[in-house]
């Protein structure tokens, strides 16, 4: 599980990235750089999660679109 925090950097093998720590209410932006094997970095994918209350949802992305489960 990660607890983010500001301007901090996650290493996984795994598709998924469960995440903890109660957001604040607001805006916050993630994004995502994959690796290959050989090093080679894809260009940065973003998304926007607003949080509007404590209410606990995990966004999925999928083919470039984002799934609320």
């Amino acid at each position: 599980m990660a607890d983010f925090t500001v301007q901090r950097e996650f290493t996984t093998r795994e598709p998924v990235l469960p995440v903890t720590g109660n957001l604040p209410v607001g805006l916050h932006t993630f994004q995502l750089v994959a690796v290959d094997q050989s090093g080679n970095k894809s260009r940065p994918a973003q998304i926007s999660v607003e949080i509007v209350r404590g209410t606990v949802v995990t966004p999925v992305i999928r083919d470039g679109t984002v799934v609320i489960r």
